[in-house]
């Protein structure tokens, strides 16, 4: 077991109660049969059958493949970096501070599931569905999220910058409070009462106008 010296630091602004690095990790190969795992690095490591019932806190996936499901499992203060997870599902599984930086997530699922205080940079998760999951406080920049399905989410202080919606269908999912002007959300899919107290620019009105079925002359 070689012990790895992390000195990457999130490029973004800090924020109190989010991914911090940790200075000191044992670097892994595979996972062992103790489900708390803590302070461990995997690299370039495949994840092949599923993953339930799992904790991990103050750890580091870089450039690994998950070709399994997650379930029942438990992420505090972890980093996904350069991660393939399309494809996959984390079912009713608890995400808090954690990172997700450049990651191929397309068509990845997330139900009923919990996330926190999580950042999501760089990352391509188009055709990606959510169902009955809450999303609190985190914080979504340059996502591709396009033909995504959405289920019965809550969002809840949620900031999405350069993310691109667009023909995305959103069902049972209300919008209030949800800050749509620094995205794309062109043909995006929702239901009239679920619009209400969303936050769009001027271009992205005429949208919801349409979406409305006001007729302007």
């Amino acid at each position: 077991m070689k012990l790895i010296f992390s000195l990457q630091y999130i490029k973004m602004k800090k924020v109190v109660d989010r991914f911090r690095e940790v200075a000191t990790l044992f670097e892994e190969s595979s996972l062992n049969e103790d489900t708390s795992v803590s302070y461990r690095r995997y690299k370039d490591v495949t994840f092949s059958d599923n993953i339930k019932f799992y904790s991990f806190d103050n750890v580091e996936f870089i450039n690994c493949t998950f070709e399994s499901n997650l379930i029942n499992v438990v992420f505090h203060n972890v980093k996904f970096e350069r991660c393939e997870m399309s494809n996959i599902t984390l079912e009713k599984c608890g995400i808090q501070k954690c990172l997700f930086d450049s990651c191929h997530m397309v068509g990845i699922n997330f139900i009923d599931s919990n996330i926190k205080n999580t950042d999501f940079l760089n990352s391509n998760m188009m055709m990606n569905n959510m169902d009955k999951t809450n999303l609190t406080k985190d914080v979504f920049v340059n996502v591709k999220f396009t033909s995504a399905t959405i289920t019965e989410v809550l969002f809840d202080d949620d900031t999405f910058t350069d993310v691109d919606f667009s023909s995305t269908e959103f069902y049972g999912t209300s919008l209030a409070g949800v800050d749509f002007t620094n995205s794309n959300i062109t043909e995006i899919m929702v239901a009239p009462d679920m619009v209400r107290g969303v936050i769009v620019n001027n271009v992205q009105a005429i949208d919801f106008i349409n979406l409305l079925g006001i007729i302007i002359k």
